[in-house]
């Protein structure tokens, strides 16, 4: 639906409330009541958009959404109170199974004394001309090669444990094609596991934190394996869970090869020798008795040049910490220790390994020797890496992005150590002009410059993340005088105004900046992102290349 009307009145609500009735996009009608939001109205898909019920009419924001949402659809609907004109903008919807870009127009509905007492919003999936975006498609593509890549088997449940998501080394785990399991169960495949797995399932309901267990199982043609299991579940906002995350690690040939050394220590070598994890026989202090061949392959140490050498050694310094935790003093009480390290090879480069440190003990349950087992996982920590810094990054500029920013942003106000911060709101003057002529392409190119010139503008510990479009935010810390702050507004409107050279072409650029001051315009991060809002769209007013504090617009009305 697209409105036309320039201008809307509380007459016409009864009007709105019928189309949106029969619209399938979401929409609400929110009453403006002392500057807060009130839901009066919500179609069937806004209600199941916003997580909301019946009962949520005649509450507010705050009353219905967790803060952060309710604090950024507070700011949004606040720019019509200030423009007292529709505003527009994006933000990604995610259910737990679809994902998608949705637009929302908000318009003012004006009553007799031309305030604004309603605002009208519309939500719609706009994924049809996104979902082809290069940050869309590199996010699918390192999840994608994390879960294929990774040598753990993985599988996605629903709560019946039907199978929704499988990986490759899940299939070979088992020994299964993907036409053979696509529509089975867990238990169709593992019966015997159901009463044990349905006990395991009522402590995740409960919201207990599983820790990874063995368990035996069984393959496709009956052969017996064991493997080391993780249970997680994944629950909605509103702590419902909707999926369960199963991952398997197979240990079999280490629990075989642990009992044959409790048989015989040669024995257990001779099985050593041909396995390409990394396995030590080591003293009760740690001292190393026996290294495997593939010490040769994987670190460059020939296995004798190891012997009599402390395990640590190797254990790369940001590791020992992990090392100090797992004492291997403490397998005189345990089972078993597990950890993740880097261990540093014969060049000193870093390698990311998983390692299983078990006791052998005697007869009065005193342990003489231990077995180190160490797999090499270094593809899975730089898969999860990359994914990290998807999470906490902008995919596009690879600077922050808004969730972090604004987490940063309450961080600083809630550290008792912080005594006086700024936020910059930087808008782009030119950027729609650029993207439109020249393509997105260019537009994409211009935006990293951006960001990189942004970078380098401001001081060691400042933090300039991307809130969406060509809307940059920059949170300075630790500011002693209004001065550091002007001079960094400066070096950033002189750093954009320089040419940008991009595909052969010279393009010009500018920006206005919106600043307010922590804690001398608010203490409430709300309120901090409100005027420096306030303050970028006075700056917008007073044309290209212009930066304005807050603090000048309360001078201002004062002296009115």
């Amino acid at each position: 639906m697209t409105l036309s009307l320039n201008y809307l009145n509380l007459s016409h609500i009864p009007l709105l409330k019928e189309l949106g009735s029969s619209m399938s996009d979401s929409v609400f009608l929110m009453k403006v009541s002392d500057q807060n939001f009130i839901y009066d109205y919500m179609n069937e898909a806004g209600f199941e958009l916003a997580r909301l019920n019946p009962t949520s009419l005649g509450k507010s924001l705050q009353e219905c959404l967790p803060e952060s949402e309710a604090a950024f659809l507070t700011d949004q609907y606040s720019k019509v109170l200030l423009l007292q004109q529709k505003i527009s903008y994006h933000d990604t919807v995610v259910f737990p199974n679809v994902q998608y870009l949705a637009e929302t127009t908000l318009y003012p509905l004006f009553n007799n004394g031309l305030e604004v007492s309603y605002v009208f919003a519309i939500t719609k999936n706009i994924s049809i001309h996104t979902m082809n975006s290069p940050e869309v498609r590199q996010l699918n593509r390192i999840f994608s090669s994390y879960l294929e890549n990774t040598e753990e088997a993985f599988a996605l449940f629903d709560l019946n444990w039907n199978f929704l998501r499988i990986n490759e080394s899940f299939y070979r785990l088992f020994g299964y094609k993907k036409s053979e399991i696509y529509n089975l169960n867990w238990f169709d495949i593992q019966p015997k596991l159901k009463l044990r797995f349905m006990e395991l399932y009522e402590l995740l309901k409960q919201g207990e934190k599983l820790k990874r267990f063995d368990q035996d199982l069984a393959g496709k043609n009956g052969q017996q394996l064991i493997a080391s299991i993780g249970l997680t579940a994944i629950a909605d906002e509103n702590g419902a869970l909707i999926r369960i995350v199963m991952t398997l690690e197979d240990i079999t040939e280490k629990i075989h090869t642990k009992k044959q050394l409790e048989k015989s220590e040669e024995r257990y070598r001779l099985i050593a020798d041909h396995s390409q994890d990394l396995i030590k026989i080591l003293t009760k202090d740690g001292f190393i008795q026996y290294a495997s061949p593939s010490h040769k392959q994987v670190l460059g140490y020939h296995p004798k040049e190891l012997n009599g050498i402390h395990y640590s050694e190797f254990v790369d310094e940001r590791d020992y910490n992990t090392i100090e935790r797992n004492s291997i003093s403490q397998l005189q009480f345990s089972k078993e220790l597990r950890y993740e390290v880097r261990l540093k090879n014969k060049n000193n480069k870093p390698l990311w390994v998983e390692t299983r440190l078990t006791p052998v003990k005697d007869n009065q349950g005193h342990y003489r020797k231990v077995v180190a087992s160490s797999r090499d996982i270094t593809k899975r920590k730089l898969a999860e890496e990359q994914l990290k810094r998807m999470a906490y990054t902008d995919s596009l500029t690879g600077l922050t992005n808004r969730r972090v920013f604004e987490d940063s942003l309450t961080q600083a106000a809630e550290n008792k150590l912080t005594s006086k911060f700024a936020l910059l709101f930087l808008d782009g003057d030119q950027f729609k002009t650029i993207n439109d002529e020249y393509g997105h392409n260019v537009g994409d190119e211009l935006l990293i410059i951006i960001g990189r010139r942004l970078k380098r503008a401001v001081r060691d510990g400042d933090i300039v993340a991307r809130m969406g479009g060509d809307e940059y935010a920059v949170l300075l810390k630790n500011i002693s005088s209004s001065l550091d702050i002007e001079e960094v507004a400066k070096r950033i409107i002189s750093n954009l105004h320089r040419p940008f050279l991009i595909q052969g072409r010279t393009f010009s650029f500018t920006c206005s900046i919106g600043i307010s001051v922590f804690p001398e315009d608010a203490v409430k991060i709300t309120q901090i992102k409100k005027k420096a809002d306030l303050a970028l769209y006075e700056a917008k007013k007073k044309g290209k290349s212009q930066h304005v504090f807050y603090s000048s617009l309360k001078s201002k009305n004062q002296h009115r």
